[in-house]
């Protein structure tokens, strides 16, 4: 009994730890939400629609203690709160959409799993080449980008380099 008393202490000061995380970070970095939101709609929001933002996102609160506490009083309601990526919708209408993808990537890991194929040919086979291809496809455009704005540095400041032999009859 003492094991799941010590493991589950551990589990909730982990999900104390990862929340307050999640409150601090987007607070304590530069700028907010409703700063995001002006430059969404290129600073066509009137005043009234500012101070509207700001009271949605929970910013016009006297302190950060504050904001703390009402953060952790919704949480534990249920509200997550409005998404700033995806505006209007309800954070937890974005996960409610996502997460039966989730559901059924989960599921073809199990049935797979039940099959008999080793853990690791499932990972390698079924995960590893769908996550992959987002990050070899994003490396290709920035590879793109870089030689291309390389070869343009080049060609603008005759600097010697693989554009001057690509560009030589």
């Amino acid at each position: 009994m003492r094991f799941f008393a010590r493991r589950f202490l551990f589990y909730l000061l982990t999900a104390w730890a990862a929340l307050t995380l999640n409150f601090l970070i987007p607070r304590l970095m530069p700028g907010n939400p409703v700063e995001i939101m002006i430059a969404k709609y290129k600073g066509q929001l009137s005043p009234a629609a500012v101070k509207s933002l700001t009271a949605l996102f929970g910013l016009n609160h006297a302190g950060l203690g504050s904001q703390y506490v009402t953060y952790w009083r919704d949480l534990l309601h249920g509200n997550l709160g409005t998404s700033v990526t995806y505006f209007p919708s309800s954070v937890a209408s974005v996960i409610a959409a996502a997460l039966p993808w989730t559901a059924v990537l989960v599921g073809v890991s199990m049935v797979a799993e039940a099959k008999g194929l080793p853990k690791r040919r499932i990972i390698m086979t079924y995960a590893a080449r769908n996550a992959v291809l987002p990050s070899i496809a994003s490396f290709a455009l920035s590879l793109g980008f870089v030689v291309s704005g390389a070869l343009l540095v080049e060609v603008v400041f005759s600097y010697p380099g693989s554009a001057m032999c690509s560009s030589r009859p």
